[in-house]
């Protein structure tokens, strides 16, 4: 069995939120034998009701194997969306009327990234909805790291774009491409929620512009451009720096006072979650 090379955090928002009960990120990660399974969802607590239900709930559907058929993904849906709905039981563990209305009426939504890893296969394949991100990274022969891939900002013009978002109680979504790669011995893979996806993307962006070309959409790097820096500009491998200072420091504490000078450097204030995986 392959080592599993894999580090990864959540918190809560802590400006506007007690404490980490209040987190409406969701992780999951599920290594086997030589393969790796991960799951990361962002409940959109603006809309709907029970978001951060829905979110854990769909962390832990990912399927064992990723398929290929779309009608795989239609059945998988209908499934998922019934059994949140038993889980929740509205008519039996819901008392506020408002509550349940809007539970009915608007349903639940948040984003969803699953991955695949086949590490003997040296495979990935990630399916995604809405703004949380993957960023793929191969390790360069001068010994500099090299963005291969955003996945799955294909259709956004701007980082502000309101999100796809995955909803149990709509029709089957419109899932983007997956993207499938082969992986290379120290290839980074990093999965985050859209605060630190747009903030690690502005600060790559005010570093050096052109590593983004081929890998955002034209509109997106237009609007990117038109704007004012308001990140410290980083390079791939301060970017690297940046994030183990966070992952590697076993104090929560210390943790949300790194989270907070990022804050200062221009991070949203929003719940946090990441994942940093190297490839063995």
């Amino acid at each position: 069995m392959s080592e599993i090379n894999l580090k990864h955090f959540s918190t809560f928002n802590f400006a506007d939120k007690k404490d980490k009960s209040e987190n409406e990120d969701a992780i999951a990660c599920k290594p086997g034998g030589d393969a790796l399974r991960f799951s990361l969802s962002d409940g959109a607590g603006g809309v709907g009701v029970l978001s951060a239900e829905w979110a854990v709930f769909l962390v832990h559907a990912q399927p064992e194997k990723y398929h290929r058929e779309d009608q795989h993904w239609k059945d998988w849906f209908l499934k998922t969306a019934e059994a949140f709905y038993e889980q929740i039981n509205p008519q039996q563990n819901i008392s506020d009327p408002l509550v349940l209305q809007k539970f009915f009426s608007e349903g639940s939504f948040a984003t969803l990234l699953y991955l695949w890893i086949d590490t003997k296969q040296n495979q990935l394949i990630s399916l995604a909805i809405g703004d949380t991100c993957l960023f793929h990274f191969s390790f360069g022969n001068d010994e500099n790291f090299i963005l291969k891939k955003i996945y799955p900002l294909m259709h956004h013009r701007s980082l502000d774009d309101f999100p796809q978002l995955l909803n149990w109680n709509t029709l089957h979504p419109d899932w983007p491409a997956p993207y499938q790669q082969k992986l290379e011995k120290q290839d980074i893979i990093i999965c985050c929620t859209d605060a630190l996806a747009k903030f690690f993307i502005s600060a790559l962006f005010s570093g050096d512009p052109a590593i983004f070309n081929g890998l955002l959409p034209q509109e997106l790097l237009e609007d990117l451009e038109s704007k004012k820096p308001t990140h410290a500009p980083l390079t791939p491998r301060g970017l690297m720096q940046l994030i183990n200072e966070l992952l590697d420091n076993p104090s929560e504490k210390e943790q949300i006072e790194i989270l907070k000078r990022w804050v200062e450097q221009g991070l949203e204030e929003d719940d946090y979650t990441i994942s940093y995986y190297i490839h063995g």
